[in-house]
């Protein structure tokens, strides 16, 4: 293989390296925006448990009272 062909090669080489280069950059940053997306709606659910947890324990509490009235 001459030289020319050497650097055909290359070139060739290096031009796939970037195509992949940019779609794992493309890829990294699509997974970013779901981590961030799933990090959200996880803290939006664990408002909405506690937000539960509270209302059970109030009406637990309400029952109880109730029932310390009988």
């Amino acid at each position: 293989m001459n030289w020319q062909e050497e650097l055909a090669s290359l070139e060739r080489s290096v031009h796939l390296l970037l195509a992949e280069k940019n779609q794992l950059q493309q890829e990294n940053r699509s997974l970013r925006t779901k981590l961030a997306e799933l990090a959200q709606e996880r803290a939006t659910l664990l408002h909405g448990r506690d937000d539960v947890r509270f209302r059970v324990e109030s009406m637990i509490h309400r029952l109880k009272s109730l029932e310390n009235e009988r």
